[in-house]
């Protein structure tokens, strides 16, 4: 048996190019997509898939994981047999050692208890104060 990187096949993974192997049809722009979910009898998109981080959550029956827990949970495979399946799909080759991908930035709590809130009580008592004034300057009357 061969080494996986695990990690490598979770960053480097298409989750597009892997709905479309399933012939899965996905909706949305940007990060976001969204499909039946493969898991249960779904009607409407339920499934939603986060590419950026290579996620999915589905809201009808709570699967939820990364690109190796879809594949595996849809193959009915381990995670290493979907991690082989993903390499295939994605046409993905092993990291060429001493290459090390640069880590993702985690991201950090940030301590707020000394920021002023201030301002932003500012600006919503002023977007209240528009909305009041909106039907006034139609010529409406307040009931």
């Amino acid at each position: 048996m061969t080494p996986l990187d695990f990690k490598h096949v979770k960053e480097e993974a298409n989750f597009e190019q892997i709905l479309r192997h399933y012939g899965l049809v996905i909706r949305g722009y940007g990060k976001q997509r969204v499909t039946l979910c493969p898991f249960h009898k779904d009607t409407k998109p339920s499934c939603s898939i986060h590419l950026e981080h290579n996620v999915f959550n589905c809201f009808g029956c709570g699967a939820h994981g990364s690109v190796l827990d879809f594949v595996a949970r849809l193959e009915n495979v381990s995670i290493r047999d979907a991690a082989e399946r993903i390499e295939d799909i994605c046409r993905l080759s092993a990291p060429s050692p001493g290459s090390g991908a640069k880590p993702r930035e985690k991201c950090q709590s940030r301590d707020l208890s000394g920021w002023p809130l201030q301002p932003l009580s500012y600006e919503l008592t002023l977007v209240v104060e528009i909305q009041r004034m909106i039907p006034e300057a139609r010529g409406l009357r307040r009931c």
